[in-house]
């Protein structure tokens, strides 16, 4: 799991590491991985792997495609 922080409601908001995006990245055989595969993999909303990942991708760890309606990273 990720680290875990407080919001100012005080409620627990569990981060989610780049780390833990690019692994599964790297571990998936298929040639293109998808916002929706990252989030199925992580059990989190495609919403916080598409921030994650827009992150990653102006940092160069990953490439963007547009397949069909959906970017893939």
């Amino acid at each position: 799991m990720g680290e875990r922080t407080c919001d100012s409601s005080e409620e627990v908001v569990e981060t989610l590491a780049p780390e833990r995006v690019l692994a599964v990245i790297h571990e998936s055989d298929a040639p293109i991985v998808t916002t929706r595969d990252v989030a199925d993999a992580l059990d989190c909303t495609p919403e916080r792997v598409t921030k994650k990942l827009k992150g990653l991708h102006e940092q160069g760890c990953v490439e963007r495609r547009k397949v069909g309606n959906q970017a893939a990273e």
